[in-house]
């Protein structure tokens, strides 16, 4: 059995980490930085890829600091001062993938931009012995090109599986279940795993 786990408000706390990695910029880069007002414009910097929305730091960034500024510098002294996001992980998180391990082969499944992603894999030591793949197409169509073997993903957002052997668990840590289709199996926090896996 292969496990793809996606990152992003699945086993990251993405929110948390984005409060986070604004305060740094803060505490760092620009010590006028309101981190409430860009954390409410984070929305306001998606990109499109693969026919779905990302966030972009880097533009939000950008436009933040100004046309004069370095964001290479900024990104730069980002990465010597927040090299630990660890706390922004779910409860459990670490211990799911290693339950998930020793049933299978686990490996992260995210979508996003290639150094946005890395950025956030580095920061989160816990992870590091966790293969992970960045990809900027649907995750659906990416398992079903890539694997024919038993595949489940574990995600956070619903995907069409098309294959019988390729199975979907929807993890929903804010119990937001009502708008989330009741024929796949749900999980509300990672302590859960157990239960269904």
């Amino acid at each position: 059995m292969q496990y793809l786990v996606d990152l992003d408000r699945t086993l990251l706390d993405t929110d948390e980490y984005t409060r986070m990695l604004w305060q740094h910029v803060k505490d760092y880069v620009d010590t006028s930085v309101d981190i409430q007002r860009e954390f409410g414009r984070v929305r306001g910097h998606y990109v499109t890829l693969g026919g779905h929305g990302t966030y972009s730091f880097e533009n939000h960034l950008r436009e933040v600091l100004g046309k004069q500024a370095s964001v290479k510098a900024a990104l730069a002294v980002l990465d010597k001062h927040f090299i630990n996001a660890e706390e922004c992980l779910y409860p459990y998180a670490k211990e799911a993938l290693d339950y998930l391990a020793s049933g299978g082969e686990v490996s992260i499944l995210t979508f996003g931009l290639e150094a946005y992603q890395q950025a956030k894999l580095r920061r989160l030591p816990s992870l590091h012995d966790v293969p992970a793949t960045i990809i900027q197409q649907d995750k659906s169509v990416y398992i079903q090109s890539h694997f024919e073997g038993e595949v489940t993903l574990i995600d956070d957002k619903e995907h069409a599986m098309t294959r019988k052997n390729h199975t979907h668990v929807l993890v929903d840590h804010n119990n937001t279940s009502s708008a989330i289709n009741k024929s796949k199996p749900v999980i509300h926090g990672w302590h859960q795993i157990k239960e269904l896996l």
